[in-house]
């Protein structure tokens, strides 16, 4: 088993392998906005690193939103088209609801936070326990005072919190003053958001 993973709702592409032994690989573009020109050689450079072809792979994974409309439809077209062309199954990852495996710990709430522009959020709530995700609110687009006010309602008193995306450097100090005094909201580590 080989999974090719792509990432194309964000400023970068990104692609990634795993294979059976849960060993993952990638590879980041440089560029911001290229996800045209890069999807493809980016997976041929990851596939010549790791000593595979694309005949290696037994599936395809893609990010499916939210995020940049454009670079979601050109990873879809993309995955669909390599898919098609091999007869692999496709796989639509959930964006936002990926962050629960981004090492937070078990129990802990995931905010993750897009910056939609137009001073509104890409966001949702979410936890993993006993091995399961709970969506607490539900991923969408939300001005950040709303999305506070969600997710504050959605904790409880003592809830742990990690905030994450690339809407934290627009919005993250006024989502973390305005958090509720009893729960702890904090941003997870710079290299994991």
């Amino acid at each position: 088993m080989m999974i090719l993973a792509l990432e194309s709702s964000g400023p970068r592409a990104s692609v990634a392998l795993c294979d059976a032994a849960g060993t993952i690989r990638e590879r980041v573009s440089e560029r911001q906005l290229s996800h045209l020109e890069e999807l493809i050689p980016l997976t041929d450079a990851l596939l010549k690193d790791c000593g595979s072809t694309i005949d290696d792979i037994t599936a395809i994974a893609v990010s499916r939103g939210p995020g940049s409309f454009t670079g979601i439809r050109i990873g879809m077209a993309t995955a669909k088209a390599l898919g098609f062309a091999r007869g692999l199954p496709l796989i639509a990852v959930p964006t936002l609801e990926s962050f629960v495996f981004n090492g937070a710990p078990e129990g802990t709430a995931v905010c993750p936070i897009f910056d939609a522009r137009r001073d509104q959020v890409y966001g949702g709530v979410f936890r993993r326990r006993a091995g399961k995700n709970e969506t607490l609110v539900e991923e969408g687009a939300y001005s950040i005072e709303e999305f506070r006010a969600l997710a504050g309602a959605a904790l409880r008193d003592g809830d742990e919190s990690l905030w994450y995306g690339d809407g934290l450097k627009a919005y993250g100090e006024a989502a973390l003053a305005a958090a509720p005094a009893a729960q702890r909201w904090s941003f997870a580590p710079e290299a994991l958001r």
